[in-house]
């Protein structure tokens, strides 16, 4: 599916002031890649996002989705394949309700006022501020507002999925339906963030940006891990793992092939065990709808899910065995 592909070739972009903020910016995030973009403030993150449906065009260089290069011609229908959401939510919440702000974009892409109607309520339910729908959006916390913008992305159910600190005033609870959210949207992802812990749970893939450069990609367990590279680019280790890196040797830099299996191993526990609770769930609504032979079937799925869970239990406790036996030189 190349509409889902996103290129930069050789991007640079200055400011008015003269700050460069890009300067050859180079990579390709193929059909279906979860890939974080991290970097100290100041970077070029939120510049490298806002390039990817034309927000701001190239001053030399070239992006491209599907193989189409963005200009000031075609960033409007640009926009309906790639979804921004903003870093300051207010960026995109204008309407009197936040029914009216999340369909906004479902009408302009011509569908019926029903129809963008019941997206929008759809998009609502699934971050969890269904009941905010009649809300004034100018009233409601910043964590709130968070959730509305995602929503109002959603709901235009894009190819490529961009988010600039999604999780940012997130509660943990809301925090935690995010990252579900992005790891059942079966596109393209680009994830900017801080926050390191999400891009690890969310992202097989990390870009680190320094002084609008690309200073390292490759596989996020790889490059979150190394406490070297990561404070090169004045980050630190993210908080899942410092606990980790406190336990080893001093100038130890990165984590052990058994240790990052474990993280793995604990990381597809989590899901697995996410994903049989979302499949009884969904059997209780077939059977609410009539369907019991679904909810029979749906219901096998989460009981058989359950049982991989329980592997992947016994298969994390082999391997933390396994790391232990390892910083002991057995």
């Amino acid at each position: 599916m190349s509409h889902h592909i996103i290129e930069y070739d050789n991007v640079c972009h200055a400011y008015p002031d003269g700050t460069e903020a890009l300067r050859g910016v180079t990579f390709t995030i193929t059909h279906g890649e979860s890939v974080g973009i991290v970097g100290a403030n100041g970077s070029g993150k939120t510049t490298i996002l806002l390039h990817s449906n034309g927000h701001l065009l190239a001053d030399s260089g070239e992006v491209s989705i599907g193989h189409t290069p963005i200009t000031a011609k075609n960033r409007r229908e640009i926009r309906k394949r790639v979804g921004i959401v903003f870093q300051d939510p207010d960026d995109q919440l204008f309407m009197p309700r936040v029914l009216d702000d999340v369909a906004f974009g479902p009408l302009n892409l011509g569908l019926g006022g029903a129809e963008a109607q019941t997206r929008a309520m759809n998009a609502l339910s699934r971050v969890g501020a269904a009941h905010l729908a009649n809300r004034h959006p100018h009233n409601l916390s910043g964590g709130q507002k968070r959730a509305v913008a995602i929503a109002s992305v959603i709901a235009m159910e894009p190819d490529i999925l961009i988010m600039d600190e999604p999780a940012s005033n997130l509660d943990p609870k809301a925090r935690r339906r995010l990252i579900e959210l992005l790891n059942g949207f079966e596109h393209t992802k680009i994830i900017a963030s801080h926050d390191l812990d999400l891009i690890l749970d969310v992202c097989d893939r990390c870009i680190i940006i320094g002084d609008g450069v690309v200073r390292a990609d490759g596989p996020a367990i790889d490059i979150l891990t190394s406490r070297e590279l990561l404070e090169a680019n004045n980050l630190e280790l993210p908080l899942s793992m410092q606990r980790e890196a406190g336990r080893r040797a001093k100038g130890d830099a990165t984590m052990d092939d058994m240790s990052k299996l474990a993280h793995r191993i604990s990381h597809w526990l989590e899901h697995n065990e996410e994903h049989a609770g979302t499949y009884s769930e969904w059997a209780g609504k077939a059977r609410e709808m009539g369907k019991p032979e679904l909810a029979g079937v749906l219901d096998e799925i989460a009981a058989e899910t359950r049982k991989i869970s329980g592997l992947f239990g016994k298969a994390l406790t082999l391997a933390k065995v396994a790391g232990h036996d390892n910083s002991h030189g057995h």
